[in-house]
């Protein structure tokens, strides 16, 4: 299972790249992540 609750990042103290995402992800299931580019979601596979 992973699970984000309410995940804030930034690389600066400026910006934020992630703001406040929830992520739930059963043990079995398949996700992706779409969005336009600079969405944050390589900074969000980082963070897995």
């Amino acid at each position: 299972m992973v699970k984000f609750e309410n995940v804030f990042f930034s690389y600066n103290k400026r910006d934020l790249v992630i703001n406040n995402v929830d992520l739930n992800i059963a043990q079995g299931q398949i996700h992706g992540i779409l969005g336009h580019n600079g969405a944050g979601k390589t900074t969000t596979f980082r963070l897995l």
